[in-house]
């Protein structure tokens, strides 16, 4: 399956790291406006906790998606079935 199937297989997780990382990134932004509105005296402990949870999932959901597509294309490894 080294073919066109297999290029196809890889350009597809390779958006799905993409996309990823800029749910990442926007998490990460998010995160750190709620900090900064916390430090100026808004009450925005509640919204930061939550909002660290969003990043955290986020995050995760990154080291996945690029941890399979390490695997894949570098060590030839079939992703998981979804």
């Amino acid at each position: 399956m080294l073919g066109a199937d297999w290029r196809a297989m890889e350009n597809s997780w390779r958006d799905r790291v993409q996309a990823a990382s800029a749910d990442y990134d926007q998490a990460r932004f998010r995160c750190q406006q709620i900090e900064q509105d916390s430090l100026h005296g808004k009450d925005g402990h509640a919204n930061l906790l939550a909002t660290r949870q969003i990043e955290d999932s986020a995050r995760e959901r990154y080291r996945l998606a690029l941890e399979i597509f390490t695997n894949l294309v570098l060590r030839s490894r079939m992703p998981p079935p979804e």
